[in-house]
């Protein structure tokens, strides 16, 4: 679950921070408010963002700010982590399942619940 000020703040577009976020805070039934109109754009292209929240499976622990690295490029930075998961924003263009490396340490990037609602597999 992503933490405000850590990994989500204010700038954050709900979409970026995941289904479950979107589901808890945002109404689309309800009158107008700050920011309906880009929710509403995202929700009707598909939840396309930039730079979704995204969970890495690590080899090894990491520290929060490490930069996240795919076939050499910078594609995101860790927002917090803890054991052997990390959590932060990576560009949509990496696909869940793609190997990463987080500040130098193998990873890949796995969905945040099992497709039946039970916790992930984070195993390498």
């Amino acid at each position: 679950v992503p933490r405000m000020g850590v990994d989500i703040d204010a700038d954050t577009i709900p979409a970026e921070a995941g289904d479950t976020v979107v589901g808890q805070a945002v109404s689309f039934t309800k009158g107008c408010y700050t920011g309906q109109e880009l929710v509403a754009r995202i929700d009707s292209r598909g939840g396309q963002v930039p730079r979704p929240l995204r969970v890495l499976a690590v080899e090894a622990p990491v520290g929060a700010g490490v930069v996240v690295t795919h076939d050499g490029d910078e594609v995101g930075r860790v927002t917090s982590s803890v054991a052997d998961v990390a959590l932060g924003p990576v560009m949509r263009k990496v696909a869940v399942g793609a190997r990463v490396e987080v500040g130098g340490v193998a990873g890949r990037i796995v969905e945040p619940v099992g497709r039946d609602g039970s916790p992930a597999d984070v195993g390498l």
